[in-house]
């Protein structure tokens, strides 16, 4: 009973978020038809799996020490859809960082 009273309370300290660090940006965010996944820059990886629900999703990252709210507005139109900052774009997936909301979509093809 006592080590699972530790491994709780080193869980909880493990899941506390603190100041938001530059190497703890999002540098890649890339959605699934399940699960939208996001790769920070200390190498974390993200994970932010889909309800039963049908359409679009939201929640918390789970999996990384930077548990932020996210919300998935467009599923995946494809297996493994990668995003990149929704610069102007309307965004299929908003991350809430401390610093504000990050919004990410599909990179404008060259040319466009």
């Amino acid at each position: 009973m006592r080590r699972l009273a530790l491994l709780l309370a080193l869980a909880g300290c493990a899941a506390a978020e603190g100041p938001v660090r530059r190497d703890a940006a999002p540098i890649s965010v890339v959605l699934y038809p399940d699960t939208v996944t996001v790769r920070l820059a200390d190498g974390s990886l993200c994970t932010g799996p889909r309800g039963p629900a049908a359409g679009g999703w939201q929640g918390r990252l789970a999996g990384c020490a930077r548990t932020w709210p996210f919300t998935v507005a467009r599923p995946a139109t494809r297996p493994r859809q990668p995003l990149a900052p929704a610069d102007g774009a309307a965004p299929w997936v908003v991350l809430e960082g401390p610093a504000g909301s990050l919004g990410y979509a599909p990179a404008a093809a060259p040319g466009a």
